[in-house]
This record gives C-alpha cells, structure tokens and sequence, in this order.
C-alpha cells in the first residue's frame, strides 16, 4: 500500500506541477498583454497631447494672420476689376505724357494680358513702364520691346526729335 500512497502523492504532485506551470504561462501571458495595453494607450495620450499642442499653435497662427489674409486678397484682380485695371492702364499716359494704348487683352481664370504700347519721349516712357510695374497687384512684365525714331527735318540736326516706343506683355493674376 505504501507504493500505491507514493505513487498517487507522484501523479498528484506531476499534475499540480503542470497545473502550476500552465498557470504560470497564461499569467506571463496575462501580464504581457496588460502591459502592451498600458504601452498603446500612453502613447495615444501622447500623440493626442501633441495634436492639441499643434492644434493650439496653429489656431493661434490662424488668428495671427488673418489681417494678412484678408490683404492677400486684394492683390488679385477680381473680375469686377478688370474695367478699372484697364482704365489705370490707359490713364497712365496722362500721369506720365506718353500715348498709352492697349492693343489686346486675353482673360483666363488665373490671369489677365494685356499687351499695351507707349509712345514719347524717353522720360515719358520709362515713367509708364515704371507705373505699370508698380501695380497694386500681383503682375509681371514680359516680352520688352523699345524702339526709336526721328521726328523732324533731317537737313536742320537742331529740329530733330526723338520718339521712343515700348511695347510690353502685362500680366496680372485673377481671383
């Protein structure tokens, strides 16, 4: 009998053995999983933390620049504009003593052209092409042409006129 009590205490203490040891696993297991949990949802406090931070500085960039934005859009030429635009142009010949004329204009959705020509004297012209350069708008010049020519009579040097010419590409961007 005594082998029998021996040889039960045996499988009895092989069977708590394993018991316990498959208890110990699922706990590791328990525990690594909690801890991975607890990893994830302090990392997503931390990344909700920056984005409130971001938000902050962002909304506070916002309001910082809103009288800049709301100049922004004055430098584009709406399409109520145009007319005006136009009439700038041509008016400029009676600021500076030079015959403006604009011989095309071609709208688009982002931009306005204008080819336009001057005609005067040196100083006339080069004032027209500085004005025109000193829009009130997003604008550039392009394709510059200058020309010359003699006005008066050619035997008599001291009846001689210069008239200068340009011609230049206007473009100003649209809202």
């Amino acid at each position: 009998m005594k082998n029998k009590s021996h040889l039960l205490k045996l499988i009895f203490s092989t069977i708590i053995f394993f018991v316990t040891i498959l208890v110990y696993f699922w706990m590791q297991s328990s525990v690594g999983s909690s801890v991975e949990n607890v990893l994830t949802a302090e990392q997503q406090a931390v990344n909700r933390e920056v984005d409130y931070t971001q938000s902050k500085t962002l909304g506070s960039l916002y309001n910082s620049t809103a009288g800049d934005r709301a100049k922004l859009q004055n430098v584009f030429v709406s399409s109520d504009d145009i007319v005006s635009l136009i009439k700038y142009i041509e008016g400029i010949g009676s600021q500076t003593g030079s015959k403006v004329t604009i011989s095309s204009i071609v709208t688009s959705s982002s931009s306005v052209k204008m080819q336009v020509s001057a005609q005067g004297s040196w100083g006339s012209i080069f004032k027209t092409l500085i004005l025109a350069e000193s829009l009130p708008y997003v604008s550039t010049i392009n394709s510059v042409d200058l020309e010359t020519s003699v006005l008066g009579d050619s035997t008599r040097t001291a009846s001689l006129k210069r008239s200068w010419q340009i011609t230049f590409e206007l473009m100003a961007a649209t809202k």
